[in-house]
């Protein structure tokens, strides 16, 4: 037999070896995001685009609190402009990033028809018309609700027409939100108009309101109707057999949302003002009317005059003096582009927005995109790919009111 193991021994031996040391716990990962300071973190998020962003608000309060801020908002927007357009055949409404083309949100099921062929945008705020049937000649107007995709159906009031447009504005004296419809039943008749407020709190509306008609017969095509402040103006309708023969092709009627009034007299334009409507009276006013475009540029009215021969169009902004039917008209930028070969009205080049690098966002319906133009080098720049978008409007609201709720998928770029 063997020696016996002393005692220690044994005990090692039914112990095994002494176990590793624990390891000693990991430091807590450093938190960069933390360190970075405020200014930093915030000029970082003001890349983001919107959709993106809003999924980031996950990442911890602090980014939820700072993105969530009004004035981050606004600086967000300037930097990620939006455009909003209707695609009808897939009866949805699409906001769409200007610089790359990305959808960044989609709303789909509104009872779009062939019909439609107004937008108004006002904040976060979108009034079109909708048809339960193509055939139906009295599509009622409804808004949407950008940032929640709540619609209102409004009421159908007493108006019978064959053609309408529904103008969304903001009264800011008030912060009230009224919509404007103009129809006509048929061209030897004069147009009907009235106005409804949209009620707060519960979505839904007041009565219409008839006023009186235009004092001449105005355009209802949405790229001669523009809203400036609390005020909306239509140019003439170059199919109107009402006016006479004063009634210069270029003038401009203006409807006041806070009295709810006409302004008596019309708006004298660019063309008739600096005596330039003969030049272009070549083939009627019917025809110069539908070179002719009126838009919100740089918190003004602007009048877009496309001129076919030169291929060029001239944006003239209006200085309103204290009366609203007397201002002067100033040319500030004459934008050469490809031939227009003798397009009319619906697809001609249509500014959008001044950007805030003094570029001009233009949406070229034939071609299908948006081009920016600079003018101090004079060149064009391709922006984005817009497929059956019909109409589209500037979004000056902000995604970010909506949350990280509402996302959809992208669409197609």
């Amino acid at each position: 037999m063997g020696s016996a193991l002393g005692r220690d021994e044994r005990a090692a031996t039914v112990a095994g070896p002494d176990p590793a040391p624990a390891p000693a716990p990991a430091p807590a990962p450093a938190s960069n995001v933390a360190e970075l300071p405020v200014d930093v973190l915030y000029e970082i998020l003001l890349r983001i685009p919107a959709k993106a962003l809003c999924r980031l608000r996950l990442v911890c309060r602090s980014w939820r609190s700072l993105t969530s801020d009004p004035c981050f908002a606004g600086a967000h927007s300037s930097r990620h402009p939006l455009i909003a357009g209707l695609r009808r055949h897939d009866d949805e409404i699409h906001v769409v990033d200007v610089y790359s083309g990305g959808v960044a949100k989609t709303i789909r099921g509104l009872g779009l028809t062939c019909l439609d062929v107004n937008l108004s945008v006002q904040g976060d705020l979108v009034c079109f018309l909708a048809a339960p049937c193509k055939y139906d000649m009295q599509p009622q107007a409804r808004i949407l609700d950008l940032t929640t995709g709540a619609t209102t159906v409004l009421p159908d009031g007493d108006m019978d027409t064959h053609l309408s447009a529904c103008v969304l504005g903001h009264v800011p004296s008030t912060g009230e939100h009224k919509v404007l419809r103009v129809g006509s039943l048929y061209a030897t008749n004069p147009q009907s108009c009235d106005v409804v407020t949209l009620a707060t709190g519960d979505g839904g509306a007041q009565q219409w309101r008839a006023t009186p008609h235009p004092p001449i017969s105005v355009s209802l095509d949405f790229r001669q109707i523009a809203v400036v402040g609390a005020v909306v103006y239509f140019l003439l309708d170059g199919f109107s057999i009402h006016d006479g023969p004063d009634v210069k092709p270029d003038s401009v009627a203006s409807f006041d949302l806070v009295a709810e009034e006409w302004t008596p007299t019309t708006i004298r334009g660019p063309l008739s003002t600096h005596h330039l409507v003969d030049a272009f009276l070549v083939h009627g006013r019917r025809w110069l009317l539908n070179y002719i475009q009126l838009a919100k540029l740089n918190g003004c009215l602007a009048m877009i005059h496309h001129d076919d021969q030169c291929c060029s169009m001239d944006l003239w902004f209006l200085q309103l003096q204290v009366k609203m039917s007397k201002g002067s008209w100033t040319k500030r930028y004459s934008i050469q582009h490809a031939s227009l070969s003798k397009c009319l009205l619906f697809s001609l080049p249509y500014p959008l927005v001044v950007l805030d690098d003094g570029r001009i966002l233009v949406w070229f319906r034939r071609a299908r995109g948006l081009r920016s133009y600079d003018p101090i080098t004079g060149t064009w720049e391709d922006l984005a790919v817009l497929e059956d978008y019909l109409p589209v409007s500037v979004y000056e609201g902000s995604l970010l009111r909506s949350g990280v709720q509402g996302l959809s998928s992208p669409g197609n770029t």
